[in-house]
């Protein structure tokens, strides 16, 4: 059993690991997962966060963490299937006129079921972007 750590409680009994599961990107764009020893897709990696997992993706080559890179695509697939109607994609329009996110995170969020998909939506792309800022 691997140990394992809650963050938002600190229970080390359940949750999340505590070292990310690391997976090397081969210049082919082929995943390779050293803890399962084989290559995985890019929907198990999203499995494996949905279960609480953390996950970290490095360049074969070069070492570099290009996690951001390989999960971007899957924030952005679910992001564009929860996006529906005209207010969506008028937000959407705007964020492009824009040039630029918003970088810092509102303080104190309320609970999830109380956003709406716009807010929701505002707070992934507020994340994504300290992200990207921060090189993760």
């Amino acid at each position: 059993m691997r140990a394992s750590y809650n963050e938002s409680n600190g229970d080390r009994s359940a949750g999340v690991d505590v070292e990310p599961r690391e997976v090397r990107r081969y210049p082919n764009r082929r995943m390779y997962d050293a803890r399962s020893k084989s290559y995985v897709a890019l929907d198990e990696i999203a499995r494996w966060i949905d279960a609480g997992e953390r996950v970290r993706v490095l360049d074969l080559k070069t070492n570099e963490d290009v996690t951001i890179a390989v999960l971007l695509p899957l924030l952005l697939d679910r992001l564009s299937r929860s996006l529906r109607g005209d207010a969506a994609t008028q937000q959407l329009h705007e964020w492009i006129r824009a040039g630029d996110l918003p970088t810092a995170a509102p303080p104190d969020p309320p609970p999830p079921q109380a956003l709406t998909v716009e807010e929701r939506l505002g707070r992934l792309e507020l994340q994504v972007a300290s992200l990207e800022k921060r090189g993760r």
